[in-house]
């Protein structure tokens, strides 16, 4: 499928074998919202930032895990159930489809899995963000530093920071898409490989700029 045409209600299905014993069951459920991000536990009690996830309340549970979610009426994949929220229910998460493709072809053609890195910590601009941070624009990637500030928005040494990112430019469009909900970050740069060299528009003091970044190989655990 592709989940960038996903919209909140739409029916979807989850297949997977929940607690590992009901193998090949199906649930039925809604797409809740899109673009959650949530901290996963993964294995041996590690922690996982995931981002820009289909929220459903389709049935998750431990075990359905890498199984599809699929659209009720196209029967087309549009996300792989990953996480759900242990203190809920009916809170379920799923990598989009769009994301899980490039990674599923370089596994198909025997090549080491790596997805695309910027270097940047962002937050998705929206019409709350826009008044709050008094910017000009109500949709891209705002550049900011971590929420404690200890870490800037910029990683050093990273893409961004060799391309000329700064912290509090924001980023409007990649390759020519406008970056918004509909578009998100995540998703634009899921369609490109490490190497790969991007054209980003961003806005600096009001100002539109052009910059081209060369994508690296984004780090585990980010």
């Amino acid at each position: 499928g592709d989940s960038s045409t996903l919209q909140p209600g739409e029916e979807v299905i989850a297949i997977g074998s929940p607690l590992g014993t009901y193998t090949n069951s199906v649930t039925s459920g809604i797409v809740s919202a899109l673009g959650r991000s949530i901290v996963a536990q993964g294995p041996e009690g590690c922690n996982d930032n995931l981002h820009n996830l289909i929220q459903t309340d389709a049935a998750i549970n431990f075990g359905n895990s890498g199984g599809a979610l699929a659209d009720a009426g196209a029967a087309k994949v549009d996300g792989i159930n990953t996480a759900l929220a242990s203190q809920a229910q009916g809170i379920g998460f799923a990598i989009p489809i769009n994301i899980a493709k490039p990674i599923m072809q370089q596994a198909l053609d025997g090549q080491p899995l790596a997805r695309p890195y910027i270097g940047i910590r962002y937050v998705a601009v929206d019409a709350k963000v826009a008044a709050d941070q008094k910017l000009s624009v109500d949709f891209g990637a705002l550049i900011t530093p971590s929420a404690d500030g200890s870490e800037p928005g910029v990683v050093t040494g990273g893409p961004g920071d060799k391309a000329g990112l700064k912290d509090g430019d924001v980023l409007t469009s990649l390759d020519g898409t406008r970056i918004d909900g509909s578009h998100p970050l995540e998703d634009l740069l899921a369609q490109h490989k490490p190497g790969d060299t991007i054209t980003l528009e961003a806005l600096r003091a009001g100002r539109t700029m052009t910059v081209q970044v060369t994508l690296g190989t984004r780090p585990a655990g980010l």
